[in-house]
């Protein structure tokens, strides 16, 4: 299944869930799985080495990426500011990490970017209407919204699996794999404090086997 529709899947698989009972604001420690990452030594590492030429369906994905990172970061802060759980604020500041380290690799090749800079405003129109379901969704109830943000890290993660089969450059699958890693110890983190708060959660995007094997595991460390 290619990046859109994918994402158009997504849409289509969220439900709202029976559960009533309403999470306390606390919840358990989770820095543990934050995976900032540190785009201004990213980009002196990446820049060591000539950039080369991309083809078109590369520069497309990063370009892709790059707002879909910030569509995490901006779902992360509007459903922080409607329920005031700690773990999206957390996590989406990683999110900002993670959208910049994507913007080094726009700088690095040149690519004309047009993400906005205002929150939960998206050049990309599916991701637009993505981010205004997502966003009423999580607005429905503080469980639903945690659902929201481990389904944006499957997604998250799903996408950045399709776009390393679309490209051998090892700058470009360092940063993908940096990400792809983040997104898994995301998933952990909201499935962790879904845990504690008694709240079921299915995967929606990755196969059963490959979510156990996710969130039955310890946080990464290190770099990807």
């Amino acid at each position: 299944m290619n990046t859109h529709a994918l994402i158009l899947t997504l849409i289509i698989v969220i439900f709202l869930a029976g559960c009533t009972s309403v999470p306390e604001p606390a919840g358990p420690d989770i820095s543990g799985y934050l995976t900032p990452i540190d785009s201004e030594n990213l980009a002196r590492e990446l820049g060591s080495a000539p950039a080369g030429t991309l083809t078109p369906t590369e520069e497309q994905d990063i370009l892709f990426m790059q707002e879909e990172e910030k569509l995490a970061r901006d779902v992360y802060a509007a459903l922080y500011e409607k329920w005031q759980i700690p773990a999206f604020e957390n996590i989406g500041g990683a999110e900002q990490t993670h959208m910049d380290s994507m913007t080094v690799l726009v700088d690095r090749y040149q690519l004309e970017s047009s993400m906005q800079d205002t929150q939960g405003v998206f050049s990309n129109a599916t991701l637009q209407s993505l981010y205004d379901d997502l966003v009423a969704r999580g607005s429905a109830s503080p469980e639903e919204a945690l659902r929201v943000g481990a389904l944006i890290e499957e997604v998250d993660l799903a996408d950045l699996q399709e776009a390393m089969t679309r490209t051998d450059r090892q700058d470009i699958l360092q940063v993908y794999e940096n990400l792809a890693k983040g997104s898994r110890n995301h998933l952990r983190a909201f499935v962790q404090v879904m845990g504690q708060q008694g709240i079921a959660y299915t995967p929606q995007v990755l196969s059963p086997e490959e979510y156990q094997a996710i969130v039955s595991t310890a946080a990464e460390r290190g770099r990807a």
